[in-house]
């Protein structure tokens, strides 16, 4: 690829990223709001739920379904505290990623800085299946047979280490770098 096809790409996958980014924290804030109105408003949230046949909710592998046709205020709300670490985690993934893209225009992708950002995309993604299945055991404890909550998806889990081995190839190649323009 040629270098004005690879500028574009850069530029139009940082403005991608950035979108993504802020559509998670808007996501995140809807969650926000969503468990404030399990806590303070069931009744309203209640019949909404009520007409939706076999109601559930999910948000990246972490999906909660009600058993007996309805929905426990206290399902949704803990629903929504998970959904607003999830999608938090991955808003700060997006954010990441438009950094380095950003950074890697106009200097060298093996930078210090863009590993530690890949590093943390990494343990943001590993830290989804975590966060999921906590909130999955904290449901079944406190709501029984009530809500049933799937949340082993291993794709997080898959990403998270193949960021982890990126981070460190783009560590070898920052140190490689650093040693070559010692030479220089």
């Amino acid at each position: 690829m040629n270098n004005t096809a690879s500028a574009k790409l850069n530029k139009y996958a940082g403005i991608l990223a950035g979108v993504m980014e802020a559509l998670h924290w808007i996501a995140a804030a809807s969650m926000v709001a969503l468990g404030i109105c399990a806590a303070v408003s069931w009744d309203w949230l209640d019949g909404i739920f009520a007409r939706i046949n076999e109601p559930s909710l999910s948000t990246y592998g972490f999906e909660i379904v009600a058993m007996q046709g309805r929905l426990e205020s206290r399902a949704v709300w803990l629903f929504a505290i998970a959904a607003v670490v999830i999608l938090a985690l991955m808003a700060l993934v997006c954010r990441n990623v438009r950094l380095i893209l950003k950074r890697s225009r106009s200097a060298s992708p093996f930078q210090q800085e863009n590993v530690r950002m890949l590093r943390e995309i990494g343990l943001f993604f590993l830290a989804i299946p975590v966060v999921s299945l906590a909130m999955s055991v904290l449901l079944r404890l406190l709501l029984g047979d009530a809500v049933e909550a799937a949340t082993l998806d291993p794709t997080h889990f898959v990403m998270g280490i193949f960021m982890l081995c990126l981070s460190l190839a783009f560590d070898h190649g920052a140190a490689l770098e650093a040693d070559t323009e010692g030479l220089v």
